[in-house]
């Protein structure tokens, strides 16, 4: 259910954003994105997540948060912080999002790029 709210609420921002200034699309998805990242960083600071080194609890402050979401929306994942066995799924759906949307963006910039 929360995956559902999600969803409505980055598409109604997009969609917001596109009705009051006429985005254009490859600026829409980039607000999609950070909206994403943001959205995520604020679930981390209350879901909490799990420090790799000393596998205690910490409810991280907004830099560590969005360094988390940034590593996992990319899909680097370093490995020093995880997310908790039970919202494991949160941070696999921000994953998936990532390889859409950067894989969405990279073939606008490509199809952009080859228009000119």
């Amino acid at each position: 259910m929360q995956f559902v709210l999600f969803l409505v609420l980055v598409a109604s921002c997009v969609e917001a954003a596109a009705a009051q200034s006429k985005l254009p699309v490859l600026a829409m998805l980039l607000f999609a994105v950070v909206a994403i990242i943001v959205l995520h960083m604020v679930a981390y600071m209350k879901l909490g997540l799990v420090k790799s080194f000393t596998l205690g609890t910490s409810y991280p402050e907004w830099p560590d948060a969005l360094y988390f979401s940034l590593v996992t929306f990319t899909t680097l994942g370093d490995g020093d912080l995880a997310p908790h066995e039970e919202y494991r799924m949160v941070s696999a759906f921000q994953a998936t999002f990532g390889y859409l949307f950067l894989g969405a963006l990279v073939g606008m910039l490509v199809t952009m790029l080859s228009r000119r």
